[in-house]
């Protein structure tokens, strides 16, 4: 046994509490669950597709475009499922390909939806299906008739649209377009249609007067465009007789918020009613023409329209229309996806002229 060397130092002995105190216990290990996926806006995205296709298919196809990592995490590809992936990712490049027509780009995002579900069918997302068979919710048409009842009014000199994820307004100089964030468009559905056109004439007739007078390397915040003023004292005048024609043709309705029309009635719409002898077009030759009064159903609907998802076709110059009828006394003009408050304004966009809506669809 070695004995302990007689010159070192005498050893120090540590007491129990020395001891505890030296080895503390090691921190706890936290768990991260990985990246959440935010599905309330992707279900947002499904909620406009009844309405405004377009607008929701392209919304949901960016939802998956920016949820790539968070999809992957734990859920690696394969090689099918890297093979369908790629082809999805295709399809919506070619939907995001502004130079196809309207139903082409709509039929690549459909395509692109349906396999990004295939690829990820663990997950449990939201279906494009479901979201096709489902009818639109009130508060999604009364924010589509606000944008619809603002192109009518400041058009053609302006357009108006929205966006499901931006958080303030983007303003497009180059071909003018004002386009609104979700939460802000949902406020203006409480205002007055006309309060709401006479408010946005100036910001409108601001932008489609801006001028492009280059860029300066000085100011990176500068993006070219510049107030035309002379051209603003033109357009100004020209929108505000726009909106009073709209007004007109709108009659008591621009003087009501959008969100406080009286729903549809769910009951089938009567036959027409007789019109009173007192106002009926008289039979005697060269007697003036007096206009026949229909009167509405107590929801506001007439009775001349057909039930709601009925498809009206009409030719006009070679060229075939069809309208779908749709809730809240709306209209989807199906060959742009957009919808209008009257049959007259889509006779008037079809022609180009003020018509009978009624009269032009045979009804």
């Amino acid at each position: 046994m070695a004995r302990r060397n007689p010159f070192a130092p005498p050893r120090r002995r540590r007491s129990s509490s020395t001891y505890q105190s030296t080895y503390a216990p090691p921190p706890p290990i936290i768990v991260n669950a990985g990246p959440k996926l935010d599905l309330d806006v992707l279900k947002q995205a499904y909620e406009w597709v009844p309405t405004t296709p377009m607008v929701g298919l392209k919304a949901a196809v960016d939802w998956y475009s920016n949820h790539v990592i968070q999809l992957l995490y734990q859920a690696p590809l394969d090689a099918d499922r890297q093979k369908t992936y790629e082809t999805a990712v295709k399809c919506a490049n070619l939907g995001n390909d502004g130079y196809n027509m309207p139903g082409e780009r709509s039929a690549a995002w459909n395509r692109a939806l349906h396999l990004f579900e295939k690829v990820w069918a663990t997950k449990g997302l939201p279906k494009l299906d479901d979201a096709l068979a489902a009818k639109a919710k009130p508060s999604v048409l009364a924010m589509q008739r606000v944008i619809n009842n603002l192109n009518e009014a400041l058009g053609p000199h302006i357009r108006y649209s929205f966006s499901l994820t931006a958080t303030e307004r983007d303003y497009r100089f180059d071909q003018p377009e004002i386009i609104l964030p979700l939460a802000e468009l949902n406020q203006l559905v409480g205002v007055t249609a006309l309060k709401l056109a006479l408010d946005e004439l100036k910001p409108a007739a601001m932008v489609a007067s801006q001028k492009f007078v280059g860029k300066d390397p000085a100011d990176p915040k500068f993006n070219g465009y510049k107030l035309d003023g002379g051209k603003f004292m033109t357009v100004l005048p020209l929108m505000t007789t726009q909106v009073s024609n709209w007004a007109t043709t709108m009659d008591r309705d621009a003087f009501k918020p959008v969100g406080k029309v009286a729903p549809m009635p769910t009951a089938t719409a009567p036959s027409p009613v007789a019109a009173p002898s007192s106002v009926a077009a008289s039979a005697t030759p060269g007697a003036p023409k007096t206009r026949t009064y229909v009167p509405k159903t107590p929801g506001g609907r007439d009775p001349r329209l057909p039930v709601d998802g009925t498809i009206l076709t009409k030719t006009h110059k070679g060229t075939t229309y069809q309208v779908r009828i749709a809730a809240h006394n709306s209209f989807e003009l199906l060959s742009n996806g957009q919808f209008y408050s009257s049959l007259s304004a889509i006779g008037k966009v079809i022609t180009g002229a003020s018509t009978n809506g009624f009269k032009f669809f045979g009804l």
